[in-house]
């Protein structure tokens, strides 16, 4: 015997839910449905049209020289009550 689809066994699901919660459930997946579509488009995006930024920070990759520097611990904090 087949197993149901995903699908089915979601609609069957849904089946058994209150009539009362239906609304609930709802905008549960409409707002998720709409999450998946903006990030499906971003990535559409981001893989296809690089933006300015992001070249700017590529070209600027591997530019600085010698070591980083490290500040003592708190000097961060002296600085910020300085100003």
């Amino acid at each position: 015997m087949n197993q149901p689809s995903d699908r089915q066994q979601l609609i069957d699901e849904i089946n058994l839910i209150p009539e009362s919660h239906l609304r609930q459930l709802f905008d549960l997946l409409h707002y998720f449905r709409l999450g998946l579509q903006t990030a499906d488009q971003e990535a559409t995006q981001a893989s296809s049209y690089p933006t300015k930024s992001t070249s700017v920070l590529a070209s600027l990759a591997g530019s600085w020289e010698g070591d980083l520097v490290r500040e003592p611990q708190g000097t961060y904090e002296q600085r910020m009550e300085l100003e």
